[in-house]
């Protein structure tokens, strides 16, 4: 399992590193990456990949967080056991339906320093960039309202506006909206349609 932590700054196992946490045992987290952001924010991201952003709580007492979730059962509490120069050991607790109603369960997660989906300056699993718009489905801005980003990838204005064009012609050529498991599936084989289209 992995699964990376951002922690805030000013506190003996908190600082501005990113470290990815590593199970010894399955969890809901098998296959995952966790960050904790200073605004009280955390992004989760499944394997099968499912992207969840909720607010975490920190007990200074304690030196537990816990990840807040839609539901009992999906509430997570990381509790300090041990740190190193370089390493956090966690011990994990969360809420595992069965049955009888809720029952908790524990596993141990060691913790260090890793800065996988960030480029540059880039966090790709912060909240602000990963706002999903259009109910599961894909939308391309308008030629006349484009991002400054987007701009600024080409020679002019024009050249911009005639690429969200031909972007736009792409997807309307792309037919019937797929179904998968995941919303990256879905986008996946959307972008295969229209790249089969462009390079015509």
């Amino acid at each position: 399992m992995k699964v990376t932590v951002q922690k805030p700054k000013g506190q003996a196992i908190m600082d501005s590193e990113t470290v990815p946490v590593q199970s010894r045992a399955d969890s809901v987290f098998s296959e995952a990456h966790l960050r904790l952001y200073p605004n009280k924010q955390y992004a989760l991201l499944y394997k099968n990949g499912r992207y969840v952003t909720q607010r975490w709580e920190y007990d200074y007492k304690t030196e537990r967080v816990t990840l807040v979730g839609s539901t009992p059962a999906e509430e997570h509490r990381l509790r300090k056991t041990e740190a190193g120069p370089d390493w956090i050991q966690f011990e994990w607790t969360g809420n595992k339906k069965n049955a009888f109603g809720l029952s908790e369960t524990a596993v141990s997660l060691l913790c260090s320093e890793n800065a996988k989906y960030e480029h540059e300056d880039t966090d790709l699993l912060h909240p602000d960039r990963n706002r999903w718009f259009y109910n599961r489905g894909l939308g391309i801005a308008p030629a006349d309202d484009l991002p400054e980003k987007w701009v600024k990838t080409f020679h002019d204005e024009a050249d911009a506006q005639k690429a969200v064009r031909m972007l736009a012609e792409a997807l309307k050529k792309s037919g019937d909206y797929p179904v998968g498991k995941t919303f990256t599936e879905e986008y996946r084989e959307v972008m295969k349609k229209m790249k089969l289209y462009l390079e015509k």
